[in-house]
């Protein structure tokens, strides 16, 4: 037998109008929608100094934060990249698209590592 946990990480969902779960039937959830890539391939990150801190290889802007900072989600992130985010404690960054794409000018932001990915966030100067 599947369990709830294992329905729900596939997609399903147990429902049942009654307190037996061997009789509930199994309903298709709506995954959440994935956020798509947003500057493509490569990105690259400068300090408040303008020195290049590295690459990423892909970059996604999530949906504002409560305090609306704007958050961007990283991954494939260089070794000294990495190293150069998790001291970014409210400093200046720019991230910047290899190809044509969105720029990034954080007037102050911090990061974090959360496993695999890392998360910038801030709030952007005013254009």
């Amino acid at each position: 037998m599947t369990s709830d946990s294992e329905l729900t990480e596939h997609g399903l969902a147990m429902t049942s109008n009654s307190e037996d779960a061997s009789t509930a039937a199994p309903v298709k959830v709506e995954p959440a929608l994935q956020p798509k890539p947003l500057v493509g391939p490569k990105a690259r990150f400068f300090d408040s100094r303008q020195l290049d801190q590295g690459c990423a290889g892909h970059v996604v802007h999530r949906a504002p934060s409560l305090g609306g900072l704007t958050v961007l989600q990283i991954s494939d992130v260089e070794p000294s990249l990495a190293s150069f985010l998790v001291s970014l404690d409210n400093k200046a960054i720019r991230v910047e698209c290899v190809a044509d794409g969105p720029t990034f000018r954080f007037k102050w932001a911090s990061a974090y590592s959360d496993g695999k990915m890392m998360r910038i966030q801030g709030v952007l100067e005013k254009q």
